[in-house]
This record gives C-alpha cells, structure tokens and sequence, in this order.
C-alpha cells in the first residue's frame, strides 16, 4: 500500500512550486454546487487544504474525511475551519467500513494513484456511497486533449509517477481514462474544467441510478 507520510510536509509547496494556483483552482472549481447541509465524503483528502475551501462557503456540512496517511490527517486537523463538523479517518479507504451513503463525494488527485484493476474496486466503492442524485467531483490530471502539448505532458507524467514511486511506494504507472470509466459506471457528466493546458481536469459526475 502506497504512503504519502514522507511527502506530506512539503506536497503543497512542491504542487505550487510545479503548477502554481492552477491544482487550487482546479479543486475548487465545482465546489459551488454543494448544497447546504450536505453530507460530503471526501477521500484522499491530503493536507486537508480543500475543507478551508468548503468552509468558507457556510454552509455547515457534514464531512467525513478519510486518507491512508496519518501525517496528511494531522496537517487536515490543523486546517482552521468553524462551520463544518468533520470526522477524521486514518484508513485505506478499500479497507473502510463506512456503510452510510453521501450527497456528495470529493475525489482530488486520488484515483490516479490505482492500478485499473484496484481502480474498478475504488469506483464501485464510491458509487456505492453516493446517494441517487448525488453528486461526485472528481479533479485529476487528463492526457486526452490538446495532442500539440502531449509530449511535455506525458514526460511530466511519468516523471511524478516515478517521483511519487519513490517517496510513497505508488503501485500504478499510468494514468487512466477517469471520464470515460465513470460513465461507463452509470454517472452523468454535468460539468467539466481544464486548466493548465488542459493536462488537469475537473469533472462534475452525478449518480443517475
């Protein structure tokens, strides 16, 4: 199992120091759409920098809050936030008994760390926590368009794979079509965002079923 403990001091500068605001502004892209009082599950949640963001919105949701990395837990309970309710949940999120389902799921930066056949799994774990009607945001790095700039993407691609390899024992080494995939699963595409030269994506996914 991949951990982001070694890397969780310093993963928001190194995000900044690559792609400057364009990941933050990507992750908040959909957050809008949110309703007040949801019930929101956010997995891979990292340094806990997007509950400020949801925060600020005061709308007084109910978050759970699960990552694998006990550091990127402790960094989140540091986020200074009033009106949200949060739970913290150190767990691999295969391994998590949660059996409660969520008007909203948030997934930044999380899917990419599968290999496809875990990947599957991860999906259909999520689906099956997603209220119908709910909705699922979903922000990830994207080769699919502007084929102009797909050499430099591409080899900035396999050098975070490796980088991250390295520090946290990250099993997959490639990216995977999250769009198509989640379609596939029975998801409605409402809404999509590029940024930086359309290498990362943000998607609103809403569960039809």
């Amino acid at each position: 199992m991949s951990s982001f403990n070694k890397v969780a001091p310093i993963y928001d500068q190194l995000a900044w120091l690559v792609f400057g605001n364009n990941l933050k502004n990507a992750r908040r892209a959909f957050l809008d759409d949110i309703l007040p009082g949801s019930r929101v599950l956010i997995v891979g949640g990292g340094t806990g920098w997007i509950l400020e963001e949801l925060d600020a919105l005061q709308r007084h949701l109910d978050v759970v809050y699960i990552d694998s990395s006990a550091k990127m837990i402790d960094l989140a309970k540091c986020r200074n936030v009033s009106e949200l309710k949060v739970e913290f949940v150190h767990d691999d999120f295969l391994n998590w008994a949660e059996l409660d389902q969520f008007d909203c799921i948030i997934t930044n930066f999380f899917l990419d760390v599968f290999d496809e056949e875990v990947l599957s799994v991860v999906e259909d774990k999520a689906l099956n926590s997603l209220k119908p009607e709910g909705i699922w945001l979903v922000t990830d790095f994207s080769l699919t368009t502007n084929t102009g700039f797909r050499f430099w993407k591409v080899a900035l691609i396999k050098v975070m794979y490796a980088f991250f390899r390295l520090t946290a024992g990250l099993k997959s080494n490639q990216l995977q079509h999250f769009e198509q995939r989640l379609q596939k699963k029975g998801l409605n595409l409402s809404s999509r965002q590029c940024f930086y030269h359309d290498m990362v994506h943000s998607w609103k996914f809403k569960k039809i079923i």
